[in-house]
């Protein structure tokens, strides 16, 4: 049996360049189309730490350094003092589908504390506008004296649209943290890709059921099958992945478009949002009075909850714990399950290349999960994820998965053929005589 010959083989079993051409340029426009995925929301402010300064007063471990055109964050503690943790509403940013981040955090001999998570840190609260539960988002983190760059980050809330506020803290032993740059931008998806990812989907789909059909013999159901099979595999762990927070792949930033400062969406004609002229003319302070709060926080749609409004107060919080990377329910069950790790990965292969090594055969199943396999690590790499020796023992799991998996149908095939020949009996003597 000939793997990949349907599509990638002509009837003389040459191999024209231009089924690897077709397939080279469908990942060239789910290139394109990721690039081009988000755009900044027409009107809407771009907030700086020149716009968020008047929001942060200098305080016990906050204080701000640099200088007026470039400000400088700077969050430090001694050994032995309390973290540092403070929360900003966002003027201007209310009800939004997604944001933009981009900057760079500094860290200056920051001590991490007994858990990962007590370091420097950089977070999002998202206050849903139907008032349902808040979440939070971890956006980037530093210790010792590692420089962070976020160069183009989209966090979406689970729950379309909520507010974002934006949550800075120091939870280390000692040392500082510098938040060196820092813009945010409410953007949305654009119609480029909205339309585009559903004729890529059935394209790349198209593309493997002529791929997978290893002889004209083969009914069409199974290739059909087997190609939804690892499509769904391909979005789940590979584009767009198991990760809430959007990355740009490799080294294409996100196309933002049109983006405008504070001010000048403060004297826009098209900007229709309760944005301060002013951040100093924002108080923030936020009492609750009989179930309302006076002075809501810029940012809020109006009926929030006064619950929500008043977890929404800009001033210091309460250190943050543990968060949870948030995502799809793989990369949730493998956060909260971290002790069976190594059976999650090996199961993530071995069940897809059971059913495929049935649908397809063994050797295209193998070189398809192989491809697959390391499609999700390079994927985790380009989307900054980096690569190590964790991820080395990653793909001996999946290895193992893919085996175990080709196996068990290889024995399961043979098993159903025995069963088979046992119930049909041995052939006839007039059978033999008529083959002979």
């Amino acid at each position: 049996m000939h793997c990949f010959s349907g599509l990638l083989k002509s009837s003389d079993g040459h191999s024209p360049p231009l089924h690897a051409l077709s397939f080279l340029l469908l990942l060239a426009g789910l290139l394109a189309a990721w690039t081009w995925r988000y755009e900044a929301v027409p009107g809407s402010p771009r907030l700086t730490l020149r716009e968020l300064k008047p929001l942060i007063p200098p305080m016990q471990g906050l204080s701000w350094q640099g200088t007026e055109e470039k400000p400088v964050l700077r969050l430090s503690k001694a050994e032995g003092e309390g973290a540092v943790s403070f929360r900003v509403a966002l003027p201007g940013l209310e009800s939004i589908d997604a944001l933009h981040l981009r900057g760079r955090l500094k860290a200056d001999a920051l001590l991490r504390g007994p858990e990962p998570w007590l370091v420097g840190r950089l977070l999002l609260t998202w206050l849903p506008a139907d008032g349902g539960v808040t979440e939070q988002d971890p956006i980037a983190g530093v210790e010792d004296d590692a420089l962070h760059e976020m160069s183009s980050l989209v966090a979406v809330p689970a729950d379309a649209p909520a507010t974002p506020l934006l949550l800075i803290c120091h939870h280390g032993v000692h040392g500082a943290m510098d938040i060196l740059d820092l813009e945010l931008q409410p953007v949305r998806e654009t119609k480029v890709w909205r339309v585009s990812k559903w004729i890529l989907l059935l394209m790349f789909w198209v593309w493997l059921v002529f791929a997978l059909r290893s002889s004209s013999i083969m009914p069409f159901w199974k290739p059909m099958l087997a190609a939804w099979i690892l499509m769904i595999l391909f979005i789940q762990f590979v584009i767009p992945g198991p990760w809430k927070i959007q990355r740009p792949l490799g080294w294409w930033d996100f196309h933002m478009g049109e983006e405008v400062s504070i001010r000048e969406a403060n004297h826009s004609p098209s900007h229709n949002q309760s944005v301060p002229k002013s951040a100093r003319d924002a108080d923030t302070s936020n009492p609750v009075e009989n179930g309302e709060v006076k002075n809501p926080v810029p940012g809020l749609p109006s009926g929030t909850p006064a619950a929500a409004q008043s977890v929404a107060q800009t001033g210091p919080v309460p250190p943050v714990g543990k968060v949870y990377t948030q995502g799809s329910l793989a990369i949730r069950i493998k956060e909260r399950l971290e002790v069976i790790r190594p059976i999650l990965h090996v199961m993530q292969f071995l069940i897809p290349a059971l059913i495929l090594t049935l649908l397809v055969g063994r050797k295209t199943t193998l070189i398809c999960c192989i491809l697959l396999m390391f499609a999700t690590e390079s994927s985790q790499f380009l989307f900054g994820y980096g690569f190590d020796a964790w991820d080395v023992l990653d793909l001996l799991l999946d290895s193992l998965g893919i085996g175990l998996g080709v196996g068990l149908a290889h024995v399961a095939a043979g098993y159903a053929r025995r069963k088979k020949a046992a119930i049909s009996g041995p052939p006839s003597k007039m059978a033999n005589q008529r083959r002979s």
